[in-house]
């Protein structure tokens, strides 16, 4: 039976930006958490670099502007029981605050002044309205519950959740059956389809069912999680042995 895991989170501190970016500070201090365990990008990151990854917590930082792809990005960078915190001006004055971001957003040649800013009012209504999501400003910061962010760990005969056992049996099905009948995983950001393609080819190794595994990636770090996985499936000297052939 795969483990349940917690749920996600999203805080969001409204205020001014030196106090909200102090109360973060002040939280991943109270957390415990090293700059490995956080994503917060500065407005030159290429945020796309970071998919394939997972951090405890994540930042966006509506100061910079309300990109949604950044955000999108950002909020499936989160692990299990982790939080995404958006810094954000105070909710009542934010649509009426400098988005450097808009003007991406408007068709040409509309300039800024013609932004109605409705998807902003609309985006904060419907964050108010939603009972899970934390609100909170810099000075009630410290009530934030402790975030307990928690990298399930997977074993050579389990996989993490339901979902990845799922794409784990249609991988080895499609890697041990017909020729030219490949597997696609589609699923959100963060759901484990690196982890579940990790343990798969850790299991085609570890069988000697596969002699040489290909991982095509934009970059080495948008593939650690496949050959972090792929290393709880071999592990030890059987990971030694392997090791090249992924």
């Amino acid at each position: 039976m795969s483990a349940t895991l917690p749920p996600r989170r999203l805080i969001l501190l409204n205020g001014s930006r030196e106090e909200t970016t102090e109360a973060l500070h002040a939280l991943i201090k109270r957390n415990s958490m090293d700059a490995a365990q956080v994503a917060w990008p500065s407005p030159t990151t290429d945020t796309a670099q970071l998919l394939g990854q997972d951090f405890a917590l994540a930042v966006f930082d509506a100061w910079q502007g309300l990109d949604p792809d950044k955000l999108g990005r950002l909020s499936g960078l989160v692990q299990a029981g982790g939080a995404l915190v958006v810094l954000c001006p105070e909710l009542d004055a934010w649509p009426r605050s400098p988005d450097p971001a808009e003007a991406r957003l408007l068709p040409y040649p509309l300039p800024r002044s013609a932004s109605s800013r409705h998807y902003l009012q609309r985006w904060i209504r419907i964050l108010s309205d939603n009972d899970g999501i934390e609100i909170c400003s810099p000075a009630d910061s410290r009530t934030i519950r402790p975030i307990s962010a928690r990298q399930p760990t997977a074993t050579p005969d389990q996989a993490c959740t339901d979902d990845q056992q799922l794409a784990i049996d249609a991988v080895l099905k499609s890697a041990l059956g017909q020729r030219k009948r490949p597997a696609v995983i589609s699923a959100d950001r963060g759901r484990g389809k690196s982890a579940a393609l990790g343990l798969a080819a850790g299991e085609l190794l570890h069988s000697g069912q596969a002699e040489k595994i290909l991982v095509t990636a934009s970059g080495l770090a948008q593939a650690a999680n496949i050959f972090k996985h792929a290393m709880a499936r071999l592990s030890g000297a059987t990971w030694s042995e392997n090791k090249k052939k992924l």
